[in-house]
């Protein structure tokens, strides 16, 4: 990954992104904390319990280039685990989809989270914080959006970096098991 702030920016200025940082990692917060209480909720799993493990949960922007990561957000760790995530701790990056019909990953990241074999957990919902159905996928699955998705260099859908777009007309063979969102979401919009 590059750490430079002109890369990680792209188009944007220094303040637009700081914001922009800011607001999705806030974001992702609320939703891995309500899907973490959703998911024992609805017994999916007996306990789960979620640490910070990226570079900055707080969505401070980082200017030390050394002190960038592509590090997976959380490590979480789950009893009376399902096929999704079995009994252990599991790295998680989290994704919120503003649409149900698509999912973007940025291929630097989903090399990044290959090596440490972390999972994603895809969010989808309509608009900026609205979720209503999820998924988690493992390194495996990655691979294979690599190997068989179309990587598409300065996709202006995330910075102008190269990325994979997955269509909902394929999500069966990428994502095994869309489950809904259940419960009200009262996260900050």
């Amino acid at each position: 990954m590059s750490g430079s702030l002109a890369y990680r920016r792209d188009h944007r200025s220094t303040e637009e992104f700081a914001r922009d940082v800011e607001w999705g990692t806030l974001r992702e917060g609320r939703l891995m904390r309500a899907w973490a209480t959703m998911v024992v909720d609805e017994g999916i799993f007996d306990e789960l319990t979620i640490a910070d493990n990226g570079v900055d949960n707080t969505g401070g922007l980082i200017t030390d280039e050394s002190a960038v990561t592509d590090n997976a957000d959380f490590l979480v760790a789950t009893r009376g685990g399902t096929p999704l995530l079995l009994d252990g701790e599991h790295l998680i990056e989290v994704k919120y989809c503003p649409c149900l019909w698509k999912a973007t990953y940025k291929v630097g990241n989903l090399r990044a989270y290959i090596e440490q074999g972390a999972k994603i957990l895809t969010i989808w919902g309509r608009g900026q914080e609205s979720p209503e159905r999820w998924s988690i996928v493992g390194p495996e699955v990655m691979q294979n959006m690599l190997k068989f998705l179309d990587i598409r260099t300065n996709y202006p859908g995330q910075g102008g970096k190269p990325a994979v777009l997955v269509h909902e007309d394929v999500y069966g063979a990428f994502y095994k098991d869309i489950r809904p969102w259940v419960g009200v979401y009262k996260g900050g919009g």
